[in-house]
Formats: C-alpha cells, sequence, structure tokens
C-alpha cells in the first residue's frame, strides 16, 4: 500500500506513530514529509519535528478524558475501547519519552 504523507500535520504523524506504522515505516513517514517542506523552501528540521510531535502526543491525552465521558459503563465493548485507546496513548508517551519535553 502506497501512502502519500507529504504534507500531513504533525499531530497525524504522532497519531501515526502511536497508532499504525512499524518503526521503518514511520521513519520514512517522517523523511517524506520534511523532503516535502524542504522542496517547498520551508526550513524545519528532524529535532523540530520530533518535539512537535512528542508535543502532540501529550495533548493526545485530552482524547480519553473527553472520551471517558462519553463512555457508556453498562457496555462491555464500549469500556473495552476506552480502556484500550487510554492504554495506547499512555503507553506511547512513555515509550517515546513525551515527557522530557515538558519536564
Amino acid at each position: 500500500m502506497t501512502r502519500t504523507l507529504g504534507s500531513i500535520k504533525e499531530i497525524n504523524l504522532s497519531w501515526l506513530k502511536e497508532t499504525l506504522l512499524e518503526v521503518k515505516e514511520f521513519q520514512d513517514a517522517c523523511k517524506q514529509y520534511l523532503d516535502g517542506l524542504s522542496k517547498q523552501g520551508i526550513k524545519f528540521g528532524p529535532e523540530e519535528l520530533e518535539r512537535n510531535m512528542m508535543l502532540s502526543l501529550l495533548a493526545m491525552t485530552n482524547f480519553p478524558v473527553i472520551g471517558g465521558a462519553n463512555v457508556d459503563k453498562e457496555n462491555e465493548r464500549s469500556m473495552k475501547l476506552f480502556e484500550a485507546f487510554a492504554e495506547r496513548i499512555f503507553s506511547a508517551i512513555e515509550d517515546y519519552d513525551a515527557m522530557r519535553f515538558i519536564a
């Protein structure tokens, strides 16, 4: 499957990092994104991209909070989805040491 990611925003890359892509695919997506910016004359380096993505991961902690307010506690499937989503976002923050950008 071919993915075109030249105009994708950092928050979307963070979401992909946290949910869908293998490491190699993610590295390729970041390179493609930075190459696209460079071709448009935008100076934006990998360090700045990483910082923005980690801050985006941290910002995504509001998703389970907002979603949790709407979870039907009587619906087992709803609870499992909520738990999986919350676990995934907080695990990604820990795995990528995103807290270092706000500490």
